[in-house]
């Protein structure tokens, strides 16, 4: 049973505990076991990201809304991936490629949610708007490859190794194209490993703003970076 209205609205406690972990834990185990797969961690994080997925369900709990006009699960999904995410970012020692694919993750979630709360849209602009996104998904992987640039563990030949170095050089070379904000959001998040908040709150504008500016740098990023750049060249 989804909550109709929010804790906040209600002026009513939360749920206890017990009673948290009664409704939910299937689904946050589930999400968990997921993650593992996806990042290709260790199954001994399982507990913790269990721990952590309960405590973004909890915010996602105090912040829910029936006027968002999402299921409950639909908005707490990505709090709780968020949290899980959060915890293996700064409890796990993750190789270069894992850590990639953890913050490619993460921004890729934090751009789904928008999309998953934004207005309906007419058949056309669904079509345009998926089209977009998967490029922008695309463009996340690349540059959060880049932003892992130690040397990788891997064996490579010659001739890899050097479409790889092509490869980074046309993304860095793109990066000095995006306007101030952009590319400090892009740098911060991909290349320092800052929160996107924090990165927001420095630079003066909203988590919402934050979110526009990312999805512009995205766009033009991926203009200027060729077809034949791929996580494989990176």
């Amino acid at each position: 049973m989804l909550p109709s209205q929010s804790a906040k609205q209600l002026n009513i406690p939360l749920p206890s505990h017990d009673e948290i972990v009664k409704r939910y834990a299937p689904w946050i185990h589930n999400i968990a076991k997921k993650l593992i797969r996806q990042l290709g961690i260790q199954d001994n994080h399982h507990e913790d990201l269990v721990s952590s997925g309960f405590q973004g369900l909890l915010e996602a709990y105090k912040r829910y809304n029936p006027s968002y006009s999402v299921p409950f699960e639909s908005f707490a999904y990505y709090r709780v991936r968020g949290a899980m995410l959060d915890n293996v970012r700064k409890t796990a020692y993750l190789p270069r490629r894992i850590y990639a694919q953890l913050r490619a993750a993460e921004a890729s979630d934090r751009m789904l949610e928008d999309v998953n709360q934004s207005a309906p849209h007419t058949p056309d602009e669904s079509r345009d708007e998926l089209k977009a996104l998967m490029g922008r998904i695309a463009a996340i992987h690349v540059i959060a490859a880049l932003g892992q640039d130690e040397q990788s563990s891997e064996p490579s030949d010659p001739e890899s190794t050097l479409a790889r170095k092509r490869s980074q050089e046309q993304v860095r070379q793109a990066l000095t194209t995006l306007p101030t904000r952009e590319r400090q959001l892009v740098e911060g998040f991909y290349f320092q490993g800052r929160a996107f908040d924090d990165i927001a709150k420095e630079i003066g504008i909203s988590k919402s703003w934050a979110s526009r500016l990312h999805n512009k740098a995205l766009d033009i990023l991926r203009r200027r970076i060729s077809t034949g750049t791929s996580m494989r060249d990176l």
